[in-house]
């Protein structure tokens, strides 16, 4: 009884982790507009508060949970917690934006260790027959703190204010942190075996350019051109970057990633439509609030409650999915998964024309797609595997979860800002035309270019 209450107590904090550590890649998103307020800066500057943490989160994943299995799995989960609460405080109580940058890269080295560390302590506390359980659970966790991010985001914003986004974290890591030193022991000394075996310090390298590169391309193609010497040049090291670390990986001995990972069917499809999924989430997520806020003029609990439908209905079909897949092909669910995606993405592209109930409806499309994903996907991608090969493809799906919502992230503030800027200009030039009419006097012509100067 004893023995069971404690693997409980294990399996709270490893839940609890991956909750917080996906949650903040998408509770930001509806306070954006508040921040730009806060600090009086532009859309796309605000954006890097959520690229930086998804940016740095999916670049050195692999590199964390390589260095913890040498150093002690547990001892660096600890670590990951104490840096993800610091980053968290900082990130609240940043009187600057850019002392907000500096919390959430703090946050995303913590996220960095938390996620796949929480797989892999979770998966080694189980008998391998019920190891698939643990995946789905963490999983679907996972994918449901990504997916209500926003509604929380928007009622903590509202009644707290947007630090508060960050402030809300620092109460649940301590409770983790009291649990985590009750119910798991730290290691003592190093992993012997594992130290032997020569680090991959290039694959880490290169997989960091990588990532950053082709971020730093989609988010700035827009400002800098996507002809710019400089975005070509980004792009072309993003690519040298992956052919150099797949070439790497193939030939070094003890690999960050285990290529032969990919020659599972399983793991390859799963992966990819783990990929695509988070993308899809993330131009909702990302796109729907700041609609709702800067183009339909609601407050942040209004456009919460506008998209709560969503996060209703990830919650219950993550939970159906879980169950179903004990009597329906997990293959079957998925494309029923992206039917409804599919579904949901028809009736966003009509919003211009009774957009609640439209958005009512895609909202609890997209929930029920997602939730359906989310647990299934996961489970089919570890199918094949065993043992260390187990544990590898956890912390590979997690950073291609990330991967999908960076490129979505970045794609979505580029064509986003770039479509505001569009319409004030388009405003602009009405309101000139309508000031030069004869029939306004001169004073009335100059208060309104008064007030159109300085929105």
């Amino acid at each position: 009884m004893k023995n069971q209450r404690k693997k409980g107590m294990v399996l709270l904090i490893l839940c609890i982790g991956a909750f917080l550590c996906m949650l903040d890649t998408t509770i930001m998103t509806i306070t954006i507009p508040k921040i730009q307020d806060g600090f009086n800066v532009g859309l796309n500057q605000v954006s890097w508060a959520i690229n930086l943490y998804t940016i740095i989160f999916s670049s050195i994943t692999l590199l964390m949970a390589r260095i913890a299995e040498i150093y002690g799995k547990n001892r660096f989960m600890l670590l990951g917690f104490l840096l993800f609460g610091l980053g968290s405080l900082v990130s609240g109580l940043s009187p600057t934006l850019l002392i907000l940058f500096i919390g959430r890269i703090i946050q995303s080295i913590g996220a960095a260790l938390i996620l796949p560390l929480a797989s892999i302590i979770g998966l080694s506390s189980v008998p391998i027959k019920k190891r698939n359980k643990i995946v789905a659970l963490i999983g679907g966790v996972s994918g449901l703190a990504a997916a209500i991010g926003p509604t929380i985001g928007g009622l903590v914003t509202e009644y707290l204010g947007w630090r508060w986004v960050f402030f809300i974290n620092i109460p649940l890591i301590v409770i983790v942190i009291i649990i985590f030193l009750i119910s798991l022991p730290l290691e003592r000394g190093i992993n012997k075996g594992i130290q032997a075996q020569k680090f991959d310090f290039l694959g880490a390298a290169l997989s960091i350019t990588m990532m950053f590169s082709f971020t730093l391309a989609l988010i700035k193609g827009k400002d800098w051109g996507w002809n710019s010497f400089s975005i070509v040049l980004l792009l072309f090291i993003a690519l040298i970057a992956l052919g150099l670390f797949a070439y790497n990986e193939k030939k070094f001995v003890y690999p960050m990633i285990d290529t032969s990972l990919f020659s599972s069917h399983n793991f390859l499809g799963a992966a990819l439509v783990l990929l695509f999924c988070n993308f899809l989430l993330g131009g909702f997520v990302i796109l729907i609030p700041t609609y709702l806020v800067k183009v339909e003029g609601l407050t942040e609990l209004q456009a919460a409650i506008m998209i709560l439908p969503y996060s209703i209905t990830v919650l219950l079909a993550t939970i159906s999915s879980s169950l179903l897949m004990k009597k329906i092909n997990s293959k079957l669910l998925l494309l029923f998964g992206f039917i409804f995606i599919f579904g949901s993405y028809v009736l966003l592209g009509q919003l211009y024309t009774n957009w609640q109930e439209k958005l009512t409806y895609a909202s609890i499309l997209l929930g029920i797609g997602y939730g359906i994903i989310a647990g299934p996907s996961v489970v089919i991608a570890a199918s094949d595997f065993k043992g260390e090969q187990l544990t590898t493809s956890q912390s590979v799906t997690n950073v291609l979860r990330q991967v999908g919502l960076v490129v979505s992230i970045a794609v979505c503030m580029s064509l986003l800002s770039s479509n505001m800027e569009v319409a004030k200009a388009n405003i602009s030039n009405y309101a000139d035309y309508k000031i030069a009419l004869p029939d306004l006097s001169n004073k009335i012509k100059s208060k309104i270019n008064y007030n159109i100067n300085i929105k």
